[in-house]
């Protein structure tokens, strides 16, 4: 069960981010700004220290795309950082 919890999740996520993709590039959306990695992570860091003080704990990628305005594929890349780090973790939905 967990395979294919994995596999629909995987599905789920391509095609949220290929969404987020089209969004952004329409233009009437807005601008993503291109923020070096260092200050994109801090930026990171310092919402989710935000959201967690006003007692949101779970945050989806499109609520840093959102709210930072920094491009989706750099927010996973740093994201998956943190996992790794184990300073965050991931949950399923």
């Amino acid at each position: 069960m967990k395979f294919f919890k994995n596999i629909i999740s995987g599905i789920v996520d391509k095609r949220v981010d290929e969404r987020i993709n089209e969004l952004v590039k329409s233009d009437d959306f807005f601008t993503l700004r291109d923020v070096p990695d260092n200050e994109a992570k801090g930026e990171i860091s310092d919402f989710i220290l935000k959201e967690r003080d006003s007692g949101n704990t779970q945050l989806t990628t499109l609520d840093f795309v959102l709210k930072l305005k920094i491009q989706g594929p750099q927010v996973e890349k740093i994201l998956d950082k943190f996992e790794s780090e184990n300073k965050i973790e991931e949950v399923d939905a």
